[in-house]
């Protein structure tokens, strides 16, 4: 996921261990809007302007579930 323009930050690729001819990164803003339509909760940590950490936890209404499923949320 990335903050700001990758392109700024082109001679700290190696280092943080970006590519963009091998990844498929996303905005933070595209990465939190998957999350909100399937009833989670987003945490969002910038480690750097091209790094972060997006934690996700499901909201429960009434009893929480004995098992949980796998949630593939950012499917059409």
């Amino acid at each position: 996921m990335f903050f700001d323009n990758p392109d700024k930050y082109k001679e700290e690729y190696n280092t943080i261990g970006y590519g963009p001819g091998s990844d498929q990164p996303s905005t933070v803003q595209e990465l939190v809007n998957c999350f909100p339509q399937s009833n989670f909760s987003i945490e969002v940590h910038q480690l750097h302007p091209l790094v972060g950490v997006l934690v996700a936890n499901k909201k429960y209404i009434g009893e929480y579930p004995k098992f949980r499923a796998k949630h593939n949320v950012c499917s059409d």
